[in-house]
Order: C-alpha cells, then sequence, then structure tokens
C-alpha cells in the first residue's frame, strides 16, 4: 500500500508532515525589517573578517562558520567559530519556538525540505551567505601551532559577511596564508 502518488513525491509532503509530526513553516510569519549596516551596542562588527562556511555542498542554509589567522607575535591561531544567532529571531516560547520545538530539526527529503524554521529565517535572515553581513555568536579559540588550546573565551554577539563560501578547510590550512 503506498500513501500518494508514487511517481511524485511532492504528493506526500502534507501526509509526511501530519504522520512525523512535522510542523511546516508558520504562514503567518513575518520576517523583522533589519539593518545590518547599524550599529549594534550589543554585538561586535566582525565582517571585515574573513570567514567561510562549513556547511557540506548541497546544503540549503548555511549556519555555521569558521574564520583563522595568525595572532599580532604570530605565535598563535585564533580560530573564529561563528553560528548564526537564531535566537535573535526566535523568542523564547513564542508561536514560532513551540512551532521550532515540535519539529526539532528540518527535514530534508527527495524532492523537498519540512523546514522547522520560516523559509526566510532558513534560508534568509539566518544563513550566512557570501558578501552579507548576519547575526552571529562567534567565540575565538587561541591555539598554538602544535594544536593545544590556549585559550577559550565566552562567546560574543557579532555579526559577520561570509567571504569566502563553502572551502574546504584541509585546502585553507594547506594554503597557510590566513591573512
Amino acid at each position: 500500500m503506498y500513501l500518494g502518488n508514487i511517481d511524485n513525491g511532492l504528493s506526500d509532503k502534507k501526509w509526511i508532515s501530519l504522520a512525523f509530526n512535522i510542523h511546516p513553516t508558520l504562514k503567518n510569519f513575518k520576517p523583522p525589517n533589519i539593518n545590518f549596516n547599524k550599529k549594534y551596542a550589543d554585538r561586535v562588527d566582525l565582517s571585515k573578517l574573513k570567514t567561510f562556511t562549513i556547511d557540506p555542498d548541497g546544503s540549503r542554509d548555511f549556519d555555521d562558520a569558521l574564520s583563522i589567522q595568525m595572532d599580532k607575535k604570530k605565535e598563535n591561531y585564533i580560530l573564529g567559530i561563528h553560528i548564526a544567532d537564531v535566537a535573535y529571531f526566535v523568542k523564547r516560547n513564542s508561536a514560532l519556538d513551540k512551532s521550532a520545538l515540535i519539529c526539532g530539526n528540518s527535514s530534508y527529503l527527495i524532492n523537498f525540505v519540512l523546514p522547522m524554521l520560516p523559509f526566510s529565517l532558513s534560508n534568509g535572515l539566518c544563513s550566512l551567505v557570501p558578501n552579507e553581513k548576519r547575526f552571529t555568536i562567534t567565540t575565538f579559540v587561541t591555539i598554538d601551532k602544535k594544536g593545544n588550546i590556549k585559550h577559550f573565551p565566552k562567546n560574543k554577539k557579532s555579526f559577520i559577511a561570509n567571504k569566502i563560501a563553502q572551502i574546504l578547510l584541509d585546502k585553507l590550512l594547506d594554503d597557510r596564508n590566513f591573512n
């Protein structure tokens, strides 16, 4: 017995979301207007920093990024870890938060995605796309040349603008030109 049309997976979208309690995008969600060029007192502007996404080829949303540079004395690496600041847009206990909690994650099926968040967030304001400023939570880890972690500070609110998109980390490390 088949559910839906065997030749058209999109026809199953409704049934799959009901069967697995996956809540599609809230239809009445209106994304806020954000001026990323404005100064934010609680955010550090890291948009000039060379960052790159670490999400794999074929990803539909880019929410993780790294940066790497040498410290001023050229003794240690400074690894920046940047994660999209989804909490800025999804307020605790809001309808969107409750829907995302029930859903748990986006579901990537053969022909379609059942997103955890509205498309305007997952593929828009919270997606670390190249050359677009986005809010992130960032931490900088200091690593010596032998790979030992020397300093792991608290996270800070920031925003970045990816300069390099979808580059493989080992290619970057082979290049050794972090500036």
